[in-house]
């Protein structure tokens, strides 16, 4: 029970720091969650504890493909020259050398992963893996193939054209080691089986077959009937709200309203 409550107290304060930003009523016990929602959904994991007594306790887990590698920008120069470099795939202490303006940052965890896209067309990202914001450099690409490829000592970049709004660059992946999985260790493996245990993998946020737009939390929503609250999650997490530019927060705002609506109709699987 203390492994989940301090999930609990992890999540819930990241939410509720986020909440208070953003004007969500934060109760009590300082969490966006109501006390009796948070009595019920304990009352759950409870219960839940005693089927973790039957899990396979002995699975091993493994991580995202990872390296440490550079990441290479260059905005001043001759960039097209550069970018037919690293498409010619020049080692790169010879790159670095040619054009000593490039700036280089060293030492970088980068993940390679599958994902699905808003339309459900499978793409590739590698991205900068940054545990200091959220900001870091990723490349993602419908070739498929790049997830099987070989990537030691080979470049991966992004160029953009001179335009009314920007200027021409060239940013890069460069990998001086191969893509690796790693087993989890069973210290920390034991903490992923737990969760597993306890959260249906199979009950995802979102439904299938979404609709894109907006369903509006109303202001005096915590006082509507449970079965309303019902059919307003059922609602969310039938439609994908897609953000008009980088700094639009309503598909965080979206998935917000979902985990209080879950929440608060003690709906374990969503929550």
């Amino acid at each position: 029970m203390r492994q989940i409550l301090t999930f609990f107290l992890v999540f819930t304060f990241n939410l509720s720091t986020f909440g208070q930003q953003n004007e969500f009523k934060v109760y009590n016990n300082g969490l966006i969650y109501s006390e009796e929602a948070m009595l019920k959904l304990g009352h759950i994991v409870d219960s839940l504890n005693l089927k973790y007594k039957t899990c396979d306790l002995n699975k091993k887990f493994y991580s995202k493909s990872q390296t440490i590698g550079y990441i290479v920008s260059l905005d001043t120069g001759n960039i097209k020259q550069a970018k037919q470099d690293m498409e010619k795939q020049m080692p790169y202490d010879e790159f670095v050398k040619k054009y000593p303006q490039a700036k280089t940052e060293k030492n970088k965890l980068i993940i390679k992963r599958k994902y699905l896209n808003y339309r459900g067309k499978e793409w590739i990202e590698f991205a900068e893996f940054d545990l200091k914001s959220d900001y870091g450099f990723n490349i993602d690409s419908k070739d498929l193939s790049l997830y099987e490829k070989y990537l030691k000592n080979n470049w991966l970049f992004e160029y953009n054209e001179q335009s009314q709004y920007s200027k021409e660059s060239l940013r890069a992946f460069y990998f001086p080691n191969e893509f690796k999985t790693h087993e989890i260790p069973e210290k920390y493996a034991r903490m992923i089986g737990y969760s597993d245990c306890l959260i249906d993998t199979t009950t995802t946020k979102f439904k299938d077959n979404l609709k894109d737009g907006r369903v509006e939390l109303p202001r005096n929503w915590y006082s509507l009937s449970t079965k309303k609250k019902a059919k307003l999650l059922d609602d969310m997490r039938s439609t994908r709200v897609i953000g008009r530019c980088s700094q639009d927060n309503s598909p965080r705002n979206h998935a917000v309203n979902i985990a209080l609506l879950s929440a608060e109709t003690y709906n374990w699987g969503s929550f």
